[in-house]
């Protein structure tokens, strides 16, 4: 096809330039001995490709799907922006999290605010989710105004996003780590197809810095092809397999975007290195034991007939592939769908038998790159068929742009059958597609009307997104469109909503569940995220996240049973959350240092703002008879944390193997106790019945007041204990001893005398 954009020749760095095709390389026997007809066009093609779907991107990006993102909130903390505590696990996250993206919006969040960056990496977002998808369809198809109607038509539709264990995302969502990761690799993979090799192997170098664990992965792949291609030719002293040879020659630009890869990241690594927490044995310890109990499905890949069907349209297609012959598409593709298999099997290999950082690469998700690329790959080989070809790939175009509309904006949007028509299309597709000399027949020109027919389709396209573009800003602005209230929509902050400036305002230490990005949107640093699957990515954080949820959210590793989720449990905190009193409240935020408490469910707590969906409650201690419990030293085998838990479990205690114990209640002001309630779990023998009670007006000087010698506890028993009629700030309780040796305490306490 002839260059449609930029009238003169444009030269530019040597190393954007394509390398001789494949047809034109060495033949080695085997695999190579098929030629196969490889495609690279001029730059000047590509750039013509590469800038209307950038634009179109652009457009999207900022426009259409935008959205907060969790790489400007990692930003805010690398900044320095939100000031975090060393230990807190939200913070060791943060600066340990290394992407291009997160280095940007660092950069620039001390100059523009988190709106006007989330805007900025919206838009490069979007121009890299066109721009991969548009490359790697035009590198099969060869035809840019139809890469581009496929891009569009295979996005809207979605139909490459099934019930995946670890979801895929083009646009607009706040994970973005793993959808930059995949698109780059998906870029990366359509430039080594169209024959840039030195662009192509320049950016596999890089990609780590876009997602460690995808970028680490698809450099194994092509490194270790290449090793394995190497030694047969050596061995077998014939020329390197055909398909490799490109990228051989262009090694030295791997290593190159490799070691600009490393020198970013010793950048970041010296910035933050000092602060890292080393990881310990309990944090493996408490890794097993989420991934056992509570990791949700990320980490499992479900055998559902959603999940196969691309993968059985996958493997038919590449099995008609392999016996035309082998280029990059049939060599890479066969890696990715093969690799991605071992690792979809190991998903469901016992966690206790591979090391962590088998479960760290999340092993479902390296499946990923085939799903996406699958339709892509069925609608851009359709040309290929014969002249007939060009119809039934409009058509299929077509057929997905309607399944979108009737997805989206038509009366059938409610219905699950738009999702299933996709997949019956993918099955078709996958059966007519790739006939012999499949690449030759793509170097014939499309007819006239085929071309027209493309640009009706990218106008049909461009009008629902459009329509879904008004909608979005219908709904967020009901009245009249104003910008200033898109954004404010788009990009919620405490710089633009009353409500959260409420929150920046008035909360030093911010306790959530169910929430996220609370930190990106109130610029207040949290006290444990609602993403608490962090820890499998950052190790030496478990124990501290297994501690903090266990004792505020009541959410223990070892004894949880219940939905999987990859963020904090809702039930078993909502039921530990509602049974608290707010003087119990007051004392866990006083032990663990969090003022206010954001959520969307009610709690008996004095509330400091209210929104439409969430409320902002704080914890007072300003009552006269507030009391906090002091112990003196950490509660031997139990830890200190259980110890006088009643707003815990029933059964929570505080077990000590020897006498005497003491522990301090402190009020606000001088109080007299009218009695002392103990209350005893299963095991009453245990209680003790020899106590002494001491008094304080300053905490350091204790006078004797009262001694208690009681009978034997129950089980289940509940005991009031009378004390006399006196005032103090403090009170002790000096435990002597009881039937046993060994001490436990389920719960106790203090009765204030009116």
């Amino acid at each position: 096809m002839k260059p449609w954009f930029l009238p003169v020749n444009f030269q530019f760095f040597a190393f954007m330039s394509p390398v001789p095709s494949l047809a034109r390389l060495p033949k080695a026997p085997g695999l190579a001995s098929k030629p196969v007809a490889e495609f690279a066009p001029t730059f000047r093609q590509l750039l013509g490709l590469g800038i209307w779907a950038g634009l179109l991107g652009l457009f999207l990006g900022l426009v259409t799907y935008p959205g907060l993102d969790q790489a400007t909130e990692t930003a805010q903390a690398q900044a320095g922006l939100v000031n975090y505590a060393t230990n807190n696990p939200f913070f060791q996250y943060h600066i340990r999290v290394f992407s291009l993206p997160i280095f940007i919006a660092k950069e620039l969040l001390p100059f523009l605010g988190e709106t006007q960056v989330g805007m900025i990496l919206n838009g490069l977002d979007g121009i890299l989710a066109m721009v991969a998808m548009c490359f790697f369809t035009y590198a099969i198809c060869r035809n840019q105004i139809y890469a581009l109607l496929v891009a569009v038509s295979v996005h809207l539709s979605g139909i490459y996003a099934t019930e995946l264990p670890y979801h895929i995302t083009l646009f607009g969502s706040a994970d973005s780590h793993g959808r930059v990761g995949l698109l780059t690799l998906t870029l990366v993979l359509a430039f080594l197809l169209l024959q840039y090799d030195r662009t192509g192997n320049f950016l596999l170098g890089f990609s780590p810095i876009m997602h460690l664990t995808l970028g680490a992965y698809f450099i194994g792949l092509v490194c270790g092809s290449l090793t394995l291609a190497l030694l047969y030719a050596r061995l077998s002293r014939q020329p390197l397999l055909a398909p490799l040879a490109g990228i051989w020659r262009a090694r030295f630009w791997l290593v190159a975007g490799f070691l600009l890869f490393l020198a970013f990241f010793g950048y970041h690594w010296s910035q933050f290195a000092d602060a890292y927490q080393p990881t310990s044995a309990s944090d493996l310890l408490a890794v097993k034991q989420f991934l056992v109990t509570i990791a949700n499905h990320h980490v499992q890949f479900p055998f559902a007939v959603r999940n196969l069907l691309p993968l059985a349209f996958f493997f038919f297609l590449f099995s008609k592939l392999w016996k035309v012959g082998v280029g990059r598409l049939e060599l890479f593709g066969g890696l990715l769908f093969f690799s991605g298999l071992i690792f979809l099997f190991g998903s469901y290999i016992p966690v206790e038998w591979m090391p962590l950082a088998f479960w760290q690469v999340v092993p479902p998700r390296l499946m990923n790159p085939v799903y996406l690329i699958t339709p892509f790959l069925l609608l851009a080989m359709l040309p290929a068929i014969s002249p007939r070809g060009w119809t039934i790939g409009l058509v299929s175009c077509f057929a997905l742009l309607f399944v979108a509309w009737s997805k989206h904006l038509g009366w059938l949007a409610e219905q699950p059958w738009p999702n299933d028509l996709g997949m019956i299309l993918l099955f078709v597709l996958s059966g007519i597609s790739v006939p012999a000399d499949w690449r030759l027949n793509l170097g014939k020109k499309p007819y006239p009307s085929a071309i027209l027919v493309s640009a009706l389709g990218l106008l049909l396209a461009a009008g629902l997104y459009g329509s879904l573009t008004v909608n979005k800003i219908n709904t967020a602005c009901t009245h009249r469109f104003k910008l200033q209230c898109w954004v404010h929509h788009v990009y919620p902050s405490y710089h633009n909503d009353a409500f959260l400036r409420e929150v920046h305002d008035h909360s030093k230490l911010i306790l959530v569940a169910g929430t996220g990005m609370v930190q990106l949107k109130t610029g207040v640093p949290v006290w444990l995220p609602d993403g608490i699957n962090q820890g499998l990515y950052v190790p030496s954080t478990m124990t501290e996240i297994a501690n903090r949820l266990k004792v505020v959210y009541g959410v223990d590793f070892k004894t949880f049973v219940g939905p999987r989720d990859g963020g904090i449990p809702m039930g078993p905190t909502l039921y530990t959350w509602k049974r608290r009193s707010q003087r119990e409240w007051a004392n866990l935020a006083e032990d663990y240092g969090f003022d206010s408490l954001l959520t969307s469910e009610k709690l008996d707590l004095p509330i400091k703002a209210k929104s439409a969906t969430d409320t902002l409650y704080y914890f007072d201690n300003s009552d006269p008879q507030y009391y906090k419990l002091i112990i003196d030293r950490p509660f031997e085998k139990y830890g200190i944390h259980l110890g006088f838990n009643p707003w815990g479990d029933a059964d929570d205690f505080w077990e000590a193997p020897s006498y005497p114990q003491e522990a301090t209640i402190r009020f606000n002001e001088p109080q007299s106790l009218e009695s002392v309630k103990l209350e005893t779990g299963a095991v009453g023998d245990r209680t003790p019945t020899e106590i002494d009670l001491l008094g304080s007006t300053d905490g350091q000087n204790f006078t004797l007041i009262h001694q208690w010698r009681v009978k034997p506890f129950k089980g289940h028993e509940k005991r009031y204990l009378p004390a006399p009629n006196v005032e103090y700030r403090y009170f002790k309780f000096r435990f002597l001893g009881g039937p046993e040796p060994i001490m436990r305490i389920y719960s106790i306490e203090p009765v204030v005398r009116n």
